[in-house]
């Protein structure tokens, strides 16, 4: 079964089912540990908050930046600074023009995530996080994938994807089992390879935690 498109006038009722495909496969033998030096100008944790608590610096360096701010809507989005320039980053799909219910991040050398989080019902969850990479050398952002759940790791990124209904006679949505498989990208994205073990969505909650990301983001 594929998930492509959530038409907007359902995304904050049901957020049914969005885009899983996979990213082309790619290995990278040379992938960089995770480094969060302050030299780079990533900034982790609690001291990236502003007073506010309404804005999150994510990269602060040489007069350039990315931060995560919360509008007087409640909506979430991520905006770039360059050469005293702001701009707000765009996802790439009409469905997200006014941002995510929730933002996280992680940040690697070069390339820094952002988790949106789409809060979805029914069975949204199982493409609940939208995955998307900005090169920190140009700021340029990039659509990776959707998943259930995330897990940043040093050298790797490991997603659950949803890879089979267990009880297809289900009447309703709502009754529908899904089972789950983690699947591994490298730092930059591509998918290096699969697990066979699969699981159901309190084995996904045992696996990745009760929030089911890893990353920093706004309260």
């Amino acid at each position: 079964m594929e998930y492509d498109k959530i038409p907007h006038a359902l995304l904050a009722l049901t957020m049914l089912i969005a885009s899983c495909g996979n990213p082309v496969q790619d290995k990278d033998k040379n992938e960089a540990a995770d480094s969060v030096a302050a030299e780079s100008g990533l900034v982790e944790g609690v001291d990236a908050f502003h007073k506010t608590g309404k804005r999150l610096t994510m990269y602060n360096k040489d007069g350039r930046a990315l931060y995560l701010e919360r509008d007087t809507s409640g909506w979430l989005n991520c905006y770039s600074i360059e050469n005293g320039v702001t701009k707000r980053l765009r996802y790439g799909q009409d469905d997200f023009d006014e941002g995510f219910f929730g933002l996280t991040y992680h940040a690697y050398d070069r390339y820094l995530y952002i988790v949106g989080d789409t809060n979805p019902n029914s069975i949204g969850w199982l493409c609940r996080f939208y995955l998307y990479r900005i090169d920190l050398t140009d700021f340029s952002l990039k659509y990776i994938k959707t998943a259930a759940a995330v897990r940043f790791e040093p050298k790797r990124i490991t997603v659950a994807e949803p890879v089979r209904q267990s009880n297809p006679d289900a009447n309703c949505t709502a009754e529908e089992n899904w089972m789950l498989h983690d699947v591994h990208l490298n730092i930059r994205g591509d998918k290096t390879d699969e697990d066979a073990e699969e699981y159901d969505y309190r084995g996904m909650e045992r696996r990745y935690g009760e929030l089911l990301v890893n990353s920093t983001g706004l309260p």
